[in-house]
């Protein structure tokens, strides 16, 4: 049977994820302080040893990443942002009364571990974990850290998950549902960051997590669907009483971060059309957010054939 193109895409990220990782870790400790990503071969058990002895109040941990809280009206918003040779990547915990919900689960072990020590932290059982999209750098926690815990997505997202050779355990329908008392809003969107994903919104509480269709002072993985990704953040940001927007890289912010990903997006949609291949398109997004961290993210993308 023919491999189709979302288990391609899928394939191929993870392939290169891993080649950015061995390359990274073969330079060894010498070139940490630029923020090179190292291999990450620590175990689930060792991570978890390790997050045992972590405190979880906001700020920066030992390991690096950044905890935020946020009041919600109610409900707690925990945020875990992963460094830069962590692709930056942000998982989040949901407390409400008596149950916790967690939003995707990292790339390798140690981080995933991390996040759900963060989670256990809060004294409640994890209700379920949501995955907003297929990206290797979302669901590589699932299977050394998460494997007993029950999953979803959209049956996109679970389709192609499966077809990397992981499971997500339940199909999430678009619509509302309540989970421990909260309306949770699932969207799906196709043909943007990544082949689908999800974005779940709390409409009572002003928080939205976006994924990877906005990442917040990172370089974005690209994709040639520019309108129609534009399309999307256009209807994303007319939101009403939208307070707390996270993105799938970088730090969460207020609903400005949706203009700022239009802006980005619009700016490589120029890029796109004025450079000849995937290196002057990538010089010219980096000269134009110089201050922009994760600029090897940008050869992930899939422009130019990739």
């Amino acid at each position: 049977m023919p491999t189709s193109p979302r288990r391609r895409t899928t394939r191929s990220l993870l392939a290169l994820l891993a080649a950015i990782a061995l390359l990274a870790g073969a330079c060894g400790n010498e070139d940490d302080e630029a923020g090179d990503t190292v291999v990450d071969d620590t175990t689930a058990d060792e991570a978890g040893d390790t997050a045992d002895e972590t405190s979880f109040e906001p700020g920066t941990l030992a390991s690096g990443a950044t905890i935020e809280r946020f009041d919600a009206d109610g409900v707690i918003v925990h945020t875990y942002t992963n460094t830069e040779a962590g692709f930056g990547n942000t998982t989040t915990v949901i407390e409400s009364d008596t149950a916790v919900v967690l939003v995707d689960a990292h790339f390798g072990a140690e981080p995933a571990a991390e996040f759900r020590a963060l989670a256990e932290s809060l004294g409640k059982p994890i209700d379920r974990l949501l995955i907003t999209h297929e990206h290797p750098d979302h669901i590589g926690g699932i299977e050394p850290v998460f494997s007993d815990v029950e999953s979803a997505s959209s049956a996109g997202v679970v389709e192609a998950v499966a077809a990397a050779g992981t499971t997500i355990t339940s199909v999430i329908e678009p619509g509302e549902t309540e989970i421990d008392g909260v309306t949770y809003r699932i969207d799906v969107f196709a043909d943007a960051e990544a082949d689908e994903q999800i974005v779940i919104t709390l409409p009572d509480h002003g928080v939205m997590l976006i994924g990877d269709l906005v990442y917040n002072d990172y370089h974005v993985v690209m994709s040639p669907t520019f309108d129609n990704w534009l399309s999307i953040l256009d209807t994303l940001k007319a939101t009403e009483g939208l307070e707390l927007v996270i993105p799938g890289h970088g730090p969460p912010g207020g609903p400005e971060i949706i203009d700022e990903g239009i802006d980005y997006l619009t700016t490589a949609r120029t890029a796109f059309a004025d450079s000849a291949d995937v290196e002057s398109f990538n010089a010219a997004m980096i000269d134009a957010y110089p201050d922009h961290l994760g600029a090897n993210l940008l050869e992930f993308g899939r422009l130019y054939g990739g």
